[in-house]
């Protein structure tokens, strides 16, 4: 309510917020089942994550120095083909940095 009344706005009851944001994916690593990544389509026996802890993410194959991913892309599907997600592709930033906050939009659903 503060939200409201300090910019002279009456507030109207429940509203929802939700923050819009710019996010640097840089390099990322695509999967289906949050497990193995995907790679044009095809499943690959390459784990995503780098420990049990799934704090962090592998590093890429092939590329030196060493380099993590930078960020994980669920794709979306039928679970009859292997995917997690239904509905619309996740995407997954593990370091806040690699985060902007640029807009908290305030929407009431009817």
């Amino acid at each position: 309510e503060l939200l409201y009344t300090s910019k002279g706005v009456e507030y109207s009851g429940t509203v929802y917020y939700a923050f819009a944001c710019r996010v640097i994916l840089g390099y990322p690593v695509f999967t289906r089942d949050g497990i193995h990544s995907v790679n044009m389509g095809r499943i690959e026996d390459h784990q995503i994550f780098a420990d049990d802890g799934q704090r962090e993410l592998q590093h890429i194959p092939s590329v030196h120095p060493p380099t993590t991913y930078h960020s994980l892309v669920v794709q979306a599907g039928p679970a009859s083909e292997g995917f997690k997600v239904a509905r619309h592709r996740e995407f997954v930033v593990f370091h806040a940095i690699r985060i902007l906050p640029e807009f908290l939009i305030a929407y009431r659903r009817e």
